[in-house]
């Protein structure tokens, strides 16, 4: 099976821009980077913060859809780095779960991923870098 991490715990909100000062002040966490989806077919917005010292590759991201009201409390999606995406999307399906966002390559962002849900409907995505991310 293909090397699995978990890559970020994603919150979905409706002021991203408060939440990141809340994160920053309450718990030290960093912006580290920005994802702009206003363009796409549901507008959003993904900042990802880190704790200092933290783990290098787990994040917390927020996630605004400009498009939606803002969720209940609660509502989060979870990331899993992986190796091989379509492994894991084909691993997923064998497991019981369905593909919720087909497998994409986003060559400017440098990365592939997809959305499968588990069995009860929770949303997961798995993500691989390409071999020259951050090059």
């Amino acid at each position: 099976m293909s090397k699995i991490s978990l890559y970020y715990f994603k919150l979905m909100v409706g002021d991203a821009e408060t939440l990141v000062r809340f994160y920053s002040d309450a718990f030290g966490m960093k912006e580290v980077g920005r994802f702009d989806g206003l363009e796409t077919e549901e507008p959003h917005i993904e900042i990802f913060l880190k704790a200092e010292g933290g783990e290098s590759n787990q994040q917390l991201a927020l996630m605004h859809y400009v498009n939606r009201p803002t969720p209940t409390p609660g509502e989060a999606a979870i990331a899993f780095m992986v190796d091989d995406v379509d492994a894991v999307v084909a691993a997923a399906l064998a497991a019981g779960g369905s593909i919720a966002r087909a497998a994409e390559t986003l060559e400017e962002h440098k990365f592939r991923y997809a959305i499968v849900a588990d069995p009860e409907g929770h949303k997961v995505e798995v993500m691989q870098l390409s071999p020259d991310h951050g090059k």
